[in-house]
């Protein structure tokens, strides 16, 4: 073959190589848009060139958070008007409010040839709310009412609360930390409706490293801040420990380190959990591994118990048996075997001992107790005292 010949079945070669491989859009008039109605809908916006020959559409989804990559292909039928249309119900999608989504295009023609829109970018966030918002440190703070003061309370309640949370879990923040402070727990509420989930006060999507909390007052921002947010916190550390594995984790150790975490003790939980000890109805541990009662008090219960249970492991083991806990859980063990590798006894003798520890005593046996090493002392000194008295005197002795 001459030279000349085989230039041209190289070049031939060549333009059957093109045809096969994407080819990246040059043409304006080629465009996608996203957008969105919260908890709803996730609208999308495709611009063909005009004449197009277009067989079928490929919108490309990735939500790297969740791990999710969704592939929805328009046929003809979608495409016999331009601008081409498409709605999808978030809902059905299972993508998760506060994502990053990127998406992206590809069309395919009758001649094989593929054309691909680079990826864009949608932060798919509540756009109900008028937002502020303020960068610090790696935490962003998105609020509604009252001015800096709040931003700063989130601070000073971060700069607070993460020593000894880092003590128990000892990791670092997600980066960027969000935090949404709604105006209201009804705002809060309705938000998480919207997606499937329900709380009141505050919730935390650990693997978006998104903290959700209802803050009616920015005047009295700072203690409901102090309350909530080392709960929520203790969410995300413990995900950013064990990563993939988070959804293993005993109910009772997840909530138990995030109800520890809030310091002052709840009121309602403290009661609820006195009358469980006295009526001899507290709720086994052992069903608390994977998951808490959905009835109220049930569920309040469950909280209490696991707070009170995890204080009980901290002042019987110290502080670092709540870290060995947390590795080992991230080594791959089970509820019942992170407890005896750590403590050395069943979840069962733990729950045993918990609950003589936490046995209501009268309010004679209460005094004792809490007085048992001064009642001691007194009664060491007293003794003392008698004895010196009753002594004979002692003669003084002549040189």
């Amino acid at each position: 073959m001459t030279r000349k010949g085989i230039l041209v079945v190289l070049f031939f070669l060549f333009l059957g190589l093109m045809a096969n491989r994407p080819v990246y859009a040059q043409d304006n008039s080629l465009d996608i848009s996203a957008s969105y109605t919260f908890g709803q809908r996730l609208n999308f916006l495709v611009q063909l060139p005009a004449g197009h020959s277009a067989t079928q559409l490929t919108i490309q989804l990735t939500v790297p958070a969740s791990g999710q990559n969704i592939a929805i292909e328009l046929g003809p039928d979608f495409l016999q008007e331009n601008p081409v249309t498409y709605s999808a119900s978030i809902a059905d999608l299972g993508i998760p409010p506060f994502a990053e989504i990127y998406y992206s295009l590809s069309v395919a023609g009758p001649d094989g040839l593929n054309l691909h829109l680079p990826e864009k970018q949608l932060y798919y966030e509540d756009d109900r709310l008028a937002w502020q918002s303020q960068e610090a440190d790696g935490t962003i703070v998105y609020w509604v009412e009252g001015g800096e003061e709040v931003p700063a309370a989130v601070q000073a309640t971060l700069a607070a609360a993460l020593p000894s949370l880092q003590e128990r879990v000892p990791v670092d923040l997600p980066a960027p930390l969000r935090i949404y402070l709604y105006p209201s727990a009804a705002d809060l509420r309705s938000a998480l409706r919207l997606n499937g989930m329900d709380w009141t006060a505050g919730a935390a999507i650990p693997e978006l490293g998104v903290i959700l909390l209802a803050i009616p007052n920015a005047r009295t921002a700072a203690p409901d801040l102090e309350r909530l947010l080392p709960h929520e916190l203790s969410h995300l550390l413990l995900f950013q420990a064990l990563g993939a594995d988070y959804e293993q984790v005993p109910t009772w150790l997840d909530e138990g380190l995030a109800t520890l975490a809030e310091g002052q003790p709840n009121p309602n939980q403290a009661l609820l959990l006195e009358r469980a000890l006295t009526e001899g109805s507290t709720l086994s541990f052992s069903e608390l591994c994977a998951g808490f009662p959905v009835t109220e008090n049930e569920a309040v219960l469950a909280y209490a118990q696991s707070g009170s249970l995890l204080a009980y492991i901290e002042a019987e083991y110290g502080r670092p048996a709540i870290t060995r806990l947390v590795r080992s859980l991230a080594d791959g063990a089970s509820c019942e075997s992170a407890v005896s590798d750590v403590l050395g006894i069943s979840l069962a003798e733990l729950e045993g001992r918990w609950l003589i520890e936490n046995q209501p005593q009268a309010p004679v046996q209460r005094f004792f107790r809490q007085n048992l090493f001064w009642l001691v002392m007194v009664a060491f000194f007293g003794v003392v005292t008698l004895l010196l008295v009753s002594n004979p005197t002692v003669r003084q002795r002549r040189f």
